[in-house]
């Protein structure tokens, strides 16, 4: 007799309950990095690795790895803190399989415990991306991103009125039951997916003089739905009204959206023109830009402010920064930092890449298609410094990423800049000679020529200084020292009026629909957590 029901929660934590630390259901899961370059292998109830479960029951696990023309290749499993990490060999397409196999368990009916692992890197609905015989139970995604139906497979056949519980890009999970076909409804949500299913056989057997009754089949499988951004979100989320603040007030923090989230870092703590080693932070936060406005603490870093962050498939970039040296009280001993460091949310780890030539702080960070870029900014040497002239570039493709110089018309910090219509906007700041620029300058990769762009609309205060730049719908924002929100217009010659803030410097910008997130900052010499929500149109404009 076959089993083909999924077992509840509760169910679940009666059957993986391994050891009498777990309390609830815990899955081999195999969590691709967005390079697919490597990957995780960890036991949890998500697609995050959990520091309480004891990740050595999955040291055994036998994976594979089938590229597209169908060779398979045995991978190492190597001990990497909470996980076990393996590298994933070639590229394009591929498909990360295995099995788990824990053994005879003794609570409730004796059992043999198996868990058939998967991911796939790339294309998801590619016919390669099925495991076939190998596989006792199987979940397979199928349709387009946005459309995504699971397929619940058991000895390669449908298994109708089961459920799968599935993992959704947005953090929350959801249980869905297949049809007769075996398939499960659609799934419109884009991004990141985890899902287990399971497939019971009464089979009795024995194993090393112990005997079972049941063999306990677990699949589970991540894959891809690509969704590059919050914008890609349809308009039937509205945007949170003044419900989101930020974990602690800071300025001249990073800050960037990914695959639906916000990430913040670090960031200036104390008040104005105060440094010492507890003025700035290295905490490291995120938070979804849709439904409810609760910030996930992740690893933290060094503590640093004045630079950015930045997002390339997945991974979130750190470059540079300032760290202040002296203890409080103490004079000021400020430092630009050259250190480089990427973050994978699918390890939830940090990474170092090459450091910059040069120690640089006061700059910021864009990525221009497979290009990261390091804009303005200068090297703080305690007591003295010196200003950049150039921009820094990394090519995140390349086999052995290294930092090149690109000539700049310029000497600025404090700015802000964006990719925008293929080509690098760098917006305000000020010079060498501590005059506050207005300036907007245009770099085309493609000609390696620069341009002038219109200048910043007058107004009161230090306009151009420590300013706020994104882009949104395909218009590019910018918000200055009297909180004035400017929007490029479409013929790209003049700056026109989008929406009024609270004034503030160094601060920055993210996007919901309809509807523009001014993020923290400096006013009145302190630092803000608050965030203004200014609505835009239907269509952004």
């Amino acid at each position: 007799m076959i089993h083909r029901a999924m077992f509840s929660r509760a169910a679940g934590a009666v059957a993986l309950l391994l050891t009498a630390c777990l309390a609830q259901a815990h899955f081999t899961f195999i969590v691709p990095r967005h390079d697919g370059a490597a990957a995780s292998v960890f036991l949890s109830e998500t697609i995050q690795p959990d520091p309480n479960v004891d990740v050595g029951m999955v040291a055994g696990s036998k994976l594979f790895l089938r590229d597209a023309a169908g060779h398979e290749t045995p991978l190492t499993l190597t001990l990497d803190g909470d996980v076990y990490a393996t590298p994933l060999p070639g590229g394009g397409n591929r498909l990360v399989h295995g099995i788990s196999d824990l053994g005879v368990m003794n609570r409730g009916k004796a059992h043999l415990l198996l868990y058939y692992p998967k991911a796939i890197v790339g294309d998801a609905f590619e016919a390669s991306s099925r495991v076939g015989d190998d596989a006792a139970v199987e979940i397979v995604p199928e349709g387009e991103p946005g459309a995504v139906k699971l397929l619940l497979l058991g000895r390669g056949k449908p298994l109708g009125s089961a459920e799968i519980t599935v993992l959704l890009p947005d953090g929350s999970s959801q249980v869905l039951k297949t049809g007769p076909d075996g398939r499960t409804q659609p799934l419109t949500q884009k991004g990141r997916f985890g899902a287990w299913a399971r497939y019971w056989e009464d089979a009795p057997g024995e194993r090393d003089g112990a005997r079972y009754e049941q063999v306990r089949h677990y699949a589970t499988l991540v894959f891809d739905a690509p969704s590059s951004s919050v914008q890609a979100a349809g308009p039937e989320t509205p945007p949170a009204e003044g419900v989101l603040t930020l974990p602690e007030p800071t300025s001249s923090f990073g800050a960037i959206e990914s695959d639906g989230w916000l990430y913040i870092y670090g960031g200036h703590i104390a008040p104005t023109h105060v440094y010492s080693t507890e003025a700035v932070s290295g905490r490291f936060h995120r938070v979804r830009l849709q439904g409810e406005p609760r910030w996930e603490e992740l690893p933290s870093g060094p503590a640093l402010q004045g630079m950015n962050l930045a997002a390339h498939d997945g991974l979130i970039y750190r470059v540079g920064g300032m760290e202040p040296r002296n203890a409080p009280g103490q004079p000021a001993d400020n430092h630009s930092v050259a250190d480089c460091a990427r973050f994978d949310p699918a390890s939830n780890r940090w990474e170092p890449i090459p450091p910059l030539p040069a120690p640089r702080s006061s700059h910021d960070l864009v990525v221009l298609g497979d290009s990261l870029l390091v804009v303005g900014g200068w090297t703080m040497l305690g007591n003295r410094e010196e200003w950049a002239e150039d921009l820094l570039e990394m090519d995140l493709s390349a086999k052995e990423p290294a930092w090149r110089s690109i000539p700049a018309p310029f000497q600025r910090r404090a700015l802000m800049a964006a990719a925008f219509q293929g080509k690098l906007y760098v917006v305000g700041g000020f010079n060498d000679h501590n005059q506050i620029q207005r300036a907007v300058s245009i770099y085309d990769p493609r000609t390696q020529q620069w341009s002038d762009g219109p200048e910043l609309p007058e107004g009161p205060g230090p306009v151009g200084f420590a300013p706020a730049v994104g882009v949104h719908r395909g218009r590019l924002y910018v918000s200055v020292s009297d909180g004035a929100l400017w929007r490029l217009d479409e013929a790209g010659h003049a700056w026109e009026k989008a929406g009024q803030g609270a004034p503030r410097v160094a601060h920055r910008l993210a996007f919901q629909p309809d509807a523009v997130l001014i993020l923290g900052g400096a006013a009145g010499g302190g630092n803000l957590d608050t965030v203004d929500v200014v609505p835009l149109g239907a269509t952004g404009s």
